[in-house]
């Protein structure tokens, strides 16, 4: 018997705390090409024996603990990312500005008019580790191989992207009760070879497709070695066979890793450095005393201590990410006598009502963090701009509100139009609800997680509410063990403490949680959203657009903040890449000036 048993996808909610912070006849091909500046880094040919330079050249770091698993289909950390793209080399790399892509494994990129047909062209002489070459078999065998349904891939579902790669999938896996179907063959799914050539064929238009496999999840593996290994492929030091610019020759769990340079990698002559020392460590003091001690040469710091001055090197870089507070808009819920959010006047003077820049500048103290949008910046827009730049912002409350007249009364521009106007769409929709406030501050319901940094920020939120509002809310907060069912059954009134967060630079993955959620029940954007994903380029941007505007409008999805990380290193290191989504760290161009 079958059955289908898919990855749970949420959507939302990537709990990701303020504790954090805060994708006929054949159509005519087009070239997609990497930047100038990474051509001419790129080497046609592997080097086989590289020589250690004459002085040896360590970048002392740290991860926030221990990577799970270096198995590309299987990991889920983002302390396993880096170092699996460290070890295993995917057929394009990121690009130093982390928009485009440079070569990998593939010399060459092609696409047809739809951008439904990718050939990737293997460059000549890449090797394994082990000296073995790397072959367009090891490439087809790693897309294939999370299909299976014996490897339990938590990330199967992004290969679904490929043709046919879902009903594969489907009809391997079994159920009690359902109608046997036979398996169907890992050829017919949309990842070919032809000679040196990677075809890939998807299942609807995908004008971001390198977005993805620029990711750790897509990073081929050596296919004598997965199959060798099975579920315990990247595991440990003598389970892993590696393709990138370092291989791994030290994991102490819990303690350590060490990576160094690998001489069979295609591009070694580009890797400055003899090793990569990283240890594994979750608390900020201890991290802070290694940073002090001068025994790494880098980290990332709380705001708090990015603000202290202790550091006069302090950095940021953007994180793809966006805390909102979601309102379930449904009339009945289980286990809810009566859902006052089902009322959009309710929603929307909350969302008046909170103070963003205040709320970023004293409460996460991250001034710019404040969100006027679902969609935070960075990613991509029309004709490669910013999406949230060209966007502008969606929400207002008093910090921004623009004032107007509503119902022939007129509210200024400002705080004091915004408090208003909030003050009088609660009471309208109280009237509306036939409820009283005194109904609503004991039965509307805010969940949360339950910690200790969440908790404190969102009674900033509830101090604001009853401030400018004169309401008080009702927060609820739950160890993740109960709050999973509230999320999952979508059976929570409000809920604060999530977000989506992105894993390539395309807008959509900050929109898509709405349709695929069904949480809100919007004829007008499920055909809207449905338009977009058969859409690419400039047109597919404007329709994400309209269902931005969309959603904040209905003020279901209320934009909190958008996250950013503050690091320092010390000065004469170089060349360390950090990207906003997809990839952690790139230590392929680290240099140590002498």
């Amino acid at each position: 018997m079958k059955r289908i048993n898919y990855k749970l996808s949420i959507v939302i909610v990537i709990i990701m705390v303020f504790a954090m912070v805060f994708a006929a006849c054949t159509p005519k091909t087009e070239g997609t090409t990497p930047s100038e500046e990474t051509k001419e880094k790129a080497t046609d040919a592997p080097k086989e024996n590289v020589e250690e330079p004459e002085v040896e050249k360590v970048f002392n770091t740290v991860l926030g603990g221990n990577p799970t698993i270096l198995d590309p289909i299987i990991f889920r950390d983002k302390n396993a990312n880096s170092i699996i793209i460290a070890t295993h080399e995917p057929l394009v790399r990121f690009d130093e500005t982390g928009l485009s892509y440079e070569p990998g494994l593939a010399e060459t990129v092609e696409k047809n008019a739809d951008a439904t047909v990718w050939t990737f062209t293997l460059r000549e002489g890449a090797m394994w580790s082990d000296g073995t070459p790397i072959t367009a078999e090891d490439v087809v065998y790693s897309f294939q191989r999370p299909l299976d349904p014996a490897m339990l891939s938590p990330n199967v579902n992004d290969f679904f992207i490929f043709k046919n790669a879902e009903a594969i999938y489907a009809s391997r896996t079994e159920a009690e009760g359902a109608t046997p179907v036979a398996d169907l063959p890992y050829e017919d799914m949309g990842v070919k070879a032809d000679g040196n050539k990677i075809i890939f064929t998807l299942e609807k238009p995908t004008d971001y497709f390198v977005d993805y496999v620029r990711t750790a999840s897509f990073a081929p593996v050596q296919k004598k070695a997965a199959q060798e290994y099975g579920e315990l492929y990247g595991t440990d030091v003598d389970k892993i066979v590696c393709s990138g610019p370092f291989v791994l020759t030290n994991w102490d769990q819990e303690i350590s890793m060490t990576l160094e340079k690998n001489a069979n990698y295609w591009d070694a002559e580009n890797v400055n450095l003899t090793s990569v020392e990283i240890t594994l460590a979750k608390d900020a003091n201890t991290v802070q005393s290694l940073y002090d001690t001068e025994a790494i040469d880098f980290m990332t710091i709380s705001q708090d201590v990015a603000n202290s001055g202790k550091y006069d090197n302090v950095q940021e870089i953007r994180k793809l990410s966006t805390q909102i507070i979601q309102f379930n808009s449904h009339a009945e819920i289980e286990g809810v006598e009566y859902n006052y959010f089902q009322n959009a006047k309710i929603r929307e003077a909350l969302g008046l009502t909170f103070d963003r820049v205040a709320f970023a500048n004293d409460v996460v103290k991250q001034p710019k963090g404040a969100a006027y949008g679902i969609v935070p910046f960075g990613m991509r827009g029309e004709d490669g701009g910013d999406f949230r730049e060209q966007q502008g912002d969606l929400v207002f409350d008093m910090s921004n509100y623009p004032g107007g007249t509503f119902d022939g009364k007129t509210y200024v521009a400002g705080k004091e139009g915004a408090i208003a106007r909030a003050k009088d769409l609660f009471a309208e929709g109280l009237a509306e609800c036939g409820k009283t406030q005194e109904q609503f501050e004991a039965e509307a319901e805010f969940v949360l997680p339950n910690f200790p940094s969440v908790v404190t920020n969102v009674q900033a939120m509830q101090a604001m509410w009853k401030e400018y509002l004169g309401v008080n809310v009702l927060m609820k907060p739950l160890e993740m063990a109960n709050l999973m069912p509230y999320i999952i059954g979508g059976t929570y009134q409000c809920l604060i403490g999530g977000g989506p967060s992105g894993s390539t630079y395309d807008a959509g993955e900050f929109l898509g949680f709405i349709y695929n959620e069904k949480q809100w029940e919007n004829t007008e954007y499920d055909a809207l959203w449905e338009k977009s994903l058969d859409a690419v380029g400039n047109e597919r941007l404007q329709l994400i657009k309209q269902a931005e505007k969309m959603a904040c409008d209905a003020y279901l999805y209320i934009p909190v903040t958008f996250r950013y990380v503050n690091y320092v290193q010390r000065e004469n290191v170089t060349g360390l890449r950090q990207f906003n989504v997809g990839l952690e760290y790139d230590y392929k161009y680290v240099d140590i000036a002498e």
